[in-house]
């Protein structure tokens, strides 16, 4: 319960970021707790690697700068 409220409360305090799901609501059903967050289309990137192991010095410079971006907007 405690690591719910947190999120929560995390999401909350984030705002918006269009590489973040926006929290749009939880709520709690028959003692289970749920959380509706924004769905972000996307690529699992586990599958990627699959598809293609090896990424170009470029590609990887783009998708460090991605992931750098997000931290500094979590952080």
């Amino acid at each position: 319960r405690d690591r719910f409220d947190r999120e929560i409360e995390v999401l909350r305090d984030l705002g918006q970021h269009d590489r973040i799901p926006s929290l749009l609501d939880f709520f709690v059903e028959s003692g289970e707790r749920y959380l509706v967050q924004e769905f972000i289309d996307g690529r699992v990137l586990s599958k990627e690697l699959e598809e293609k192991p090896k990424f170009s010095e470029i590609q990887i410079l783009i998708f460090l700068k991605n992931i750098i971006e997000i931290l500094s907007f979590v952080h």
